[in-house]
């Protein structure tokens, strides 16, 4: 993925993945156990907000038929280390 811009979709970072738009959420958290994995939990709450980001940067870009939500979660589990997941398309809209 290529970042495209780093906050103006409500805060969510926007970046292109091949030709498909993509708004990424990124979460953090702090643990001291170097095997922690970073949570992704998404709640429905979350999920809406998604689909409603989705929606009003489709509106705002009318060349753009179709856009896709992600979550990136980090956790910091040490001094220079971290693990990362990546949830590909928690929510999805297209115009097609």
């Amino acid at each position: 993925m290529r970042v495209v811009d780093d906050g103006g979709a409500g805060g969510a970072i926007v970046a292109r993945d091949g030709d498909e738009v993509v708004l990424v959420r990124v979460t953090a958290s702090v643990s001291e156990s170097e095997h922690a994995l970073p949570a992704l939990d998404v709640s429905e709450e979350d999920a809406a907000d998604m689909r409603d980001e989705c929606l009003h940067y489709l509106l705002d870009h009318k060349r753009e038929d179709a856009v896709r939500h992600d979550v990136v979660a980090v956790a910091i589990t040490g001094d220079r280390q971290a693990t990362l997941r990546h949830l590909v398309g928690v929510c999805r809209w297209s115009e097609d």
